[in-house]
């Protein structure tokens, strides 16, 4: 998860330590979330570590508002949620 820690800190610009703890949780709620979407991920896939970064960094960066996700992202969980119906399916 420190992997995802450091995209997700550099997408958001910043270098402080302070908040790790509390990004960690973050990261593993979202990522929890996705999966109770139906998604499987895999942290050692490139795609789904940039996944969970964006989609954590977007609810943080929105944590305040009511704002819809980005089309961009909805799409990108829409293909990873078809993606990992099917290869249950087979």
């Amino acid at each position: 998860m420190y992997m995802l820690l450091d995209i997700l800190k550099n997408d958001l610009g910043i270098t402080h330590t302070k908040k790790d703890t509390y990004f960690l949780n973050l990261l593993e709620g979202r990522k929890r979330e996705l999966e109770k979407k139906g998604i499987v991920l895999d942290i050692n896939n490139i795609e789904d570590v940039i996944l969970i970064c964006d989609y954590t960094s977007f609810c943080y960066k929105n944590r305040d508002e009511d704002v819809e996700l980005s089309k961009n992202l909805k799409l990108r969980i829409l293909n990873k949620k078809m993606e990992s119906r099917a290869n249950i399916e087979n």
